[in-house]
């Protein structure tokens, strides 16, 4: 697809907006002259030739068949897999979680049972230490504490005010977390020496 050097895009002149190239097709130029859904259909990324080995020869077949999703390269996963506590997942972690430990929260032992098979059972499960600052202790449940969705919701985003609130209403501390979370760093810190030091 060349376009010649005098093209001039389709305008939508309703709202000034320049409008995909592709025949009855209205929606916005994203790029290129295309919709985001006629971009991942038509546009073929270009070859760089540094890319390429000399000792590979491409036919015009497989030069033309090489195209990425939305003209970007390919990218590898950057995500570094830890299975050192014998889960795959997340999900399997919190599944022996849920059939392990009783169904109540570690902070205000307010039932949550009532969660499973919802939107909220995810917001059941706290990582004391955040996934991205300790990756080896993403699926240790030991990481892993049963909350209210509401008591997850106040520790992530709530403000101290909200938190003192909540404490005189159902008669719990907030800060049993982070003392979990002092001790975790301790066993995280010698989990890293250990296997790494």
């Amino acid at each position: 697809m060349k376009r010649q050097k005098d093209f001039k895009y389709p305008v939508d002149y309703k709202f000034n907006k320049k409008i995909c190239v592709v025949d009855k097709c209205n929606f916005p130029a994203w790029s290129n002259g295309l919709c985001k859904i006629h971009h991942s259909k038509y546009y073929i990324a270009p070859i760089k030739r540094e890319n390429l080995s000399s000792n590979i020869k491409l036919s015009s077949t497989i030069k033309s068949s090489i195209t990425s999703s939305k003209g970007l390269k390919n990218r590898t996963s950057k995500k570094i897999k830890f299975n050192y506590f014998g889960f795959n997942n997340q999900i399997e972690m919190f599944n022996h979680i849920w059939n392990t430990r009783p169904l109540v929260s570690a902070i205000s032992k307010r039932p949550i049972n009532y969660f499973f098979n919802t939107e909220l059972w995810y917001n059941c499960f706290a990582h004391i230490l955040p996934k991205g600052g300790y990756p080896h202790f993403r699926l240790n449940p030991d990481n892993i504490m049963l909350l209210h969705p509401k008591e997850h919701e106040l520790l992530d985003h709530g403000t101290s005010k909200q938190q003192a609130d909540y404490e005189i209403a159902f008669h719990c501390d907030l800060f049993i977390f982070e003392n979990s979370k002092e001790k975790l760093k301790k066993q995280y810190n010698e989990f890293l020496n250990k296997n790494y030091g």
